[in-house]
């Protein structure tokens, strides 16, 4: 992943929907880190 679009810190429980682009051909994803560990790190395809 390069740089972050954006970067937020929840300190309570809380939903957050993330929008993402794909370009054709090309690939998005997101990462979701707590304690500096890696929870989820997620990429999405153009879809067919």
């Amino acid at each position: 992943m390069t740089e972050p679009k954006e970067t937020f810190f929840i300190v309570e429980d809380a939903k957050r929907t993330i929008e993402l682009t794909v370009s054709p051909d090309k690939k998005a994803g997101y990462k979701v880190m707590r304690d500096n560990q890696v929870i989820i790190d997620q990429a999405v395809s153009y879809p067919e």
